[in-house]
């Protein structure tokens, strides 16, 4: 039952354009376990008031949870892409690029592991002998949103066991 911190999001700008288009500017950033900035942070114009993180999970059997198992220890996570509400998800930017792992993505057994199920993603959520193989639970697409404030960053995490969740940051001003 441990969250683990994987990215950050901030509203830097919403606002409606000169045509009545509602519009959002957020920059995305991946983070490490201290919340400092792992790579480049991306800037992105959303269309609409309202983001979307779309993503694949994996989650694995809790006996491999329990067992602190080398590959399957916790749920794993991969940004398929971040869209506004007035854009169709096919729109939308695309987020993580398996095909080129650097940084936090560098090829490890762990990652070569994730990819397995990355590349293979329709076959797996579709094939359940293929899920028991790989020890998984629940495999499937979730897209995580809120309408957001304007200046507020937000904490994207994932539970050992569970999905993704989206969560407001304190301010420093109310810490």
């Amino acid at each position: 039952k441990i969250d683990r911190r994987i990215a950050q999001l901030t509203v830097n700008k919403k606002g409606v354009d000169e045509n009545g288009q509602k519009f959002l500017e957020v920059t995305f950033s991946e983070v490490d376990r201290d919340g400092n900035i792992i790579g480049a942070s991306r800037e992105f114009t959303l269309l609409g008031h309202t983001f979307f993180v779309d993503c694949w999970v994996a989650q694995f059997d809790d006996r491999y949870v329990e067992q602190a198992d080398n590959l399957r220890s916790a749920s794993i996570f991969t940004f398929k892409r971040i869209y506004g509400d007035e854009m169709k998800p096919a729109d939308g930017f695309p987020l993580d690029d398996f095909s080129k792992p650097v940084g936090v993505y560098a090829k490890t057994e762990a990652s070569e592991f994730a990819q397995q199920i990355w590349a293979d993603f329709g076959n797996v959520c579709n094939d359940l002998n293929r899920q028991s193989e790989l020890g998984i639970r629940a495999v499937n697409g979730q897209a995580n949103y809120l309408p957001p404030k304007e200046g507020q960053t937000y904490q994207i995490t994932i539970r050992s066991s569970g999905g993704p969740s989206l969560v407001p940051l304190k301010d420093k001003d109310s810490l």
